[in-house]
Protein backbone atom coordinates (compact mmCIF):
# COMPACT_ATOMS: atom_id res chain seq x y z
CA UNK A 1 0.00 0.00 0.00
CA UNK A 2 1.12 3.27 -1.09
CA UNK A 3 1.50 5.76 1.23
CA UNK A 4 0.50 9.48 0.75
CA UNK A 5 2.66 12.34 0.08
CA UNK A 6 1.38 14.68 3.15
CA UNK A 7 2.17 11.56 5.36
CA UNK A 8 5.77 11.26 4.31
CA UNK A 9 6.22 15.02 4.36
CA UNK A 10 4.98 15.29 7.94
CA UNK A 11 7.75 11.93 8.73
CA UNK A 12 10.33 14.16 7.28
CA UNK A 13 9.77 17.75 9.04
CA UNK A 14 8.74 15.54 12.45
CA UNK A 15 12.76 14.04 11.57
CA UNK A 16 14.25 17.29 10.89
CA UNK A 17 12.61 18.79 14.28
CA UNK A 18 14.63 15.32 16.27
CA UNK A 19 17.91 16.02 14.47
CA UNK A 20 17.70 19.75 14.91
CA UNK A 21 16.93 19.02 18.64
CA UNK A 22 19.71 16.96 19.36
CA UNK A 23 22.21 18.81 16.93
CA UNK A 24 21.63 22.28 18.99
CA UNK A 25 23.08 20.45 22.51
CA UNK A 26 26.34 19.73 19.60
CA UNK A 27 26.26 22.76 18.14
CA UNK A 28 26.72 24.59 21.94
CA UNK A 29 29.45 22.30 22.98
CA UNK A 30 31.10 23.74 19.87
CA UNK A 31 31.34 20.12 18.10
CA UNK A 32 32.21 18.82 14.70
CA UNK A 33 29.08 17.47 13.59
CA UNK A 34 26.23 20.01 15.00
CA UNK A 35 23.02 21.04 14.12
CA UNK A 36 23.10 21.04 10.47
CA UNK A 37 24.81 17.97 10.05
CA UNK A 38 21.58 16.25 12.73
CA UNK A 39 19.07 17.45 10.75
CA UNK A 40 20.43 16.13 7.24
CA UNK A 41 21.51 12.85 9.31
CA UNK A 42 17.67 12.06 10.46
CA UNK A 43 16.06 13.34 7.49
CA UNK A 44 18.30 11.34 5.10
CA UNK A 45 18.24 8.51 6.87
CA UNK A 46 13.88 9.06 7.12
CA UNK A 47 13.96 9.38 3.52
CA UNK A 48 15.98 6.49 2.81
CA UNK A 49 13.41 4.13 4.57
CA UNK A 50 10.13 5.89 2.48
CA UNK A 51 12.38 5.17 -0.72
CA UNK A 52 12.96 1.46 1.32
CA UNK A 53 8.97 0.67 2.01
CA UNK A 54 7.52 2.74 -0.49
CA UNK A 55 9.74 3.29 -3.24
CA UNK A 56 9.42 -0.31 -5.25
CA UNK A 57 5.59 -1.32 -4.59
CA UNK A 58 5.24 -1.16 -8.27
CA UNK A 59 8.12 -3.23 -9.06
CA UNK A 60 6.95 -7.27 -10.20
CA UNK A 61 10.10 -8.55 -7.57
CA UNK A 62 11.53 -5.81 -5.59
CA UNK A 63 13.69 -8.49 -3.44
CA UNK A 64 14.61 -7.18 -0.01
CA UNK A 65 13.93 -3.50 -0.05
CA UNK A 66 15.49 -3.00 3.84
CA UNK A 67 18.86 -3.43 2.56
CA UNK A 68 18.53 -0.34 1.36
CA UNK A 69 17.84 1.05 4.81
CA UNK A 70 20.34 -1.32 6.69
CA UNK A 71 22.88 0.31 4.54
CA UNK A 72 22.36 3.79 6.63
CA UNK A 73 23.42 2.09 9.70
CA UNK A 74 26.52 0.97 8.09
CA UNK A 75 27.45 4.37 6.11
CA UNK A 76 27.06 6.16 9.43
CA UNK A 77 30.22 5.13 10.73
CA UNK A 78 32.48 6.64 8.59
CA UNK A 79 30.67 10.12 8.91
CA UNK A 80 31.11 9.05 12.55
CA UNK A 81 34.44 8.37 12.55
CA UNK A 82 35.49 11.98 11.02
CA UNK A 83 34.30 13.84 15.01
CA UNK A 84 36.59 11.39 16.54
CA UNK A 85 39.88 13.18 17.23
CA UNK A 86 42.59 10.88 19.61
CA UNK A 87 45.09 13.10 21.44
CA UNK A 88 48.40 11.75 23.72
CA UNK A 89 45.94 11.04 26.33
CA UNK A 90 42.79 12.03 25.30
CA UNK A 91 39.89 10.73 22.76
CA UNK A 92 37.14 13.32 21.74
CA UNK A 93 33.91 13.25 19.45
CA UNK A 94 32.91 9.89 20.56
CA UNK A 95 29.78 11.46 21.87
CA UNK A 96 29.15 13.49 18.75
CA UNK A 97 29.64 10.27 16.29
CA UNK A 98 27.03 8.14 19.34
CA UNK A 99 24.60 10.94 18.29
CA UNK A 100 24.80 10.65 14.88
CA UNK A 101 24.63 6.83 14.92
CA UNK A 102 21.20 7.31 17.27
CA UNK A 103 19.97 9.99 15.12
CA UNK A 104 20.34 8.07 11.97
CA UNK A 105 18.60 5.44 13.90
CA UNK A 106 15.90 7.86 15.01
CA UNK A 107 15.19 9.06 11.06
CA UNK A 108 15.00 5.42 10.05
CA UNK A 109 12.08 4.79 12.92
CA UNK A 110 10.38 8.19 12.00
CA UNK A 111 10.26 6.96 8.21
CA UNK A 112 8.95 3.71 8.76
CA UNK A 113 5.81 5.55 11.33
CA UNK A 114 7.18 4.39 14.53
CA UNK A 115 6.30 8.06 16.05
CA UNK A 116 6.02 6.77 19.59
CA UNK A 117 9.62 4.93 19.93
CA UNK A 118 11.45 7.64 17.79
CA UNK A 119 10.23 9.82 20.41
CA UNK A 120 11.23 8.28 23.90
CA UNK A 121 14.36 7.13 22.10
CA UNK A 122 14.97 10.63 21.32
CA UNK A 123 14.42 12.56 24.62
CA UNK A 124 16.24 9.75 26.03
CA UNK A 125 18.90 10.97 23.63
CA UNK A 126 18.23 14.71 24.55
CA UNK A 127 18.32 13.85 28.32
CA UNK A 128 21.89 12.21 27.88
CA UNK A 129 23.12 15.03 26.48
CA UNK A 130 22.30 17.78 28.13
CA UNK A 131 21.13 16.64 32.42
CA UNK A 132 23.15 13.74 32.72
CA UNK A 133 26.24 15.56 31.16
CA UNK A 134 25.67 18.38 34.27
CA UNK A 135 25.12 15.06 36.69
CA UNK A 136 28.34 14.10 35.68
CA UNK A 137 30.69 17.19 35.18
CA UNK A 138 28.91 17.72 39.02
CA UNK A 139 30.03 14.08 40.45
CA UNK A 140 32.67 12.81 38.34
CA UNK A 141 34.36 15.98 37.94
CA UNK A 142 34.19 17.54 41.51
CA UNK A 143 37.80 16.03 42.84
CA UNK A 144 39.68 16.89 39.46
CA UNK A 145 41.23 20.37 38.50
CA UNK A 146 39.58 22.33 36.37
CA UNK A 147 41.85 24.74 34.05
CA UNK A 148 40.28 27.34 31.69
CA UNK A 149 42.87 28.98 28.52
CA UNK A 150 42.16 31.66 26.50
CA UNK A 151 44.82 31.07 23.50
CA UNK A 152 45.21 31.94 19.73
CA UNK A 153 44.47 29.46 17.59
CA UNK A 154 47.13 27.90 15.88
CA UNK A 155 48.41 24.65 14.16
CA UNK A 156 49.52 22.90 16.93
CA UNK A 157 47.99 24.70 20.13
CA UNK A 158 46.26 21.72 21.53
CA UNK A 159 49.41 19.32 20.94
CA UNK A 160 51.63 22.04 22.80
CA UNK A 161 49.39 22.22 25.46
CA UNK A 162 48.73 18.47 26.11
CA UNK A 163 52.48 18.51 26.16
CA UNK A 164 53.09 20.60 29.05
CA UNK A 165 50.26 19.19 31.12
CA UNK A 166 51.80 15.50 30.12
CA UNK A 167 54.89 16.33 31.30
CA UNK A 168 53.48 17.39 34.74
CA UNK A 169 52.45 13.79 35.47
CA UNK A 170 48.42 15.01 34.42
CA UNK A 171 45.94 13.08 32.65
CA UNK A 172 43.18 15.14 30.59
CA UNK A 173 39.81 13.38 31.21
CA UNK A 174 37.87 15.55 29.63
CA UNK A 175 38.19 19.02 27.03
CA UNK A 176 36.34 21.10 25.64
CA UNK A 177 36.22 24.23 23.32
CA UNK A 178 34.94 27.11 23.30
CA UNK A 179 34.10 30.85 21.63
CA UNK A 180 33.38 34.11 23.62
CA UNK A 181 31.24 35.64 20.87
CA UNK A 182 31.42 39.53 22.31
CA UNK A 183 35.25 38.92 22.34
CA UNK A 184 35.47 37.24 19.30
CA UNK A 185 33.87 40.06 16.98
CA UNK A 186 36.86 41.64 17.82
CA UNK A 187 39.38 39.04 17.80
CA UNK A 188 37.93 35.80 16.03
CA UNK A 189 41.04 33.84 16.59
CA UNK A 190 40.67 33.48 19.99
CA UNK A 191 39.56 30.20 21.63
CA UNK A 192 38.78 28.78 25.05
CA UNK A 193 40.19 25.53 26.19
CA UNK A 194 38.46 24.28 28.88
CA UNK A 195 40.02 20.53 30.54
CA UNK A 196 39.50 18.86 33.26
CA UNK A 197 42.93 17.41 34.64
CA UNK A 198 43.27 14.19 37.23
CA UNK A 199 46.91 14.24 38.82
CA UNK A 200 48.91 11.05 38.92
CA UNK A 201 51.42 12.15 41.55
CA UNK A 202 51.46 15.89 43.41
CA UNK A 203 51.91 18.80 40.98
CA UNK A 204 52.72 22.17 41.97
CA UNK A 205 49.52 24.14 40.12
CA UNK A 206 51.73 27.14 40.38
CA UNK A 207 54.39 25.57 37.86
CA UNK A 208 52.04 23.92 35.67
CA UNK A 209 50.06 27.29 35.09
CA UNK A 210 53.75 29.12 34.31
CA UNK A 211 54.38 26.51 32.39
CA UNK A 212 51.26 26.76 30.23
CA UNK A 213 51.81 30.26 30.17
CA UNK A 214 54.81 30.38 28.30
CA UNK A 215 52.89 28.08 25.39
CA UNK A 216 53.37 30.64 22.65
CA UNK A 217 49.47 32.08 21.82
CA UNK A 218 48.40 31.83 25.20
CA UNK A 219 47.22 34.60 27.08
CA UNK A 220 45.62 33.67 30.21
CA UNK A 221 45.09 30.43 32.42
CA UNK A 222 42.84 29.91 35.71
CA UNK A 223 42.89 26.85 37.73
CA UNK A 224 40.12 25.91 39.81
CA UNK A 225 38.55 22.41 41.59
CA UNK A 226 35.67 20.49 39.82
CA UNK A 227 33.26 22.69 37.62
CA UNK A 228 34.65 25.68 39.47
Amino acid sequence: MMLDSKEMVIRILVSAIIGGLIGLDREKGNQPAGLRTHILVTVGSTLVMLVSMYGFVYVPRPGDSARLAAQVISGIGFLGAGTIFKGKSTVRGLTTAAGLWVSAGLGLAVGAGMYIPAGVTALITIISLTILNHIEEKVVFRKHRKVKIVCQQSENFLGDIEKVVLGHNARIINLKLGWDIQRDIEDCKKIDVIMYLKFIDSVDILTLQQDIMQIEGVESCQFTIGRG
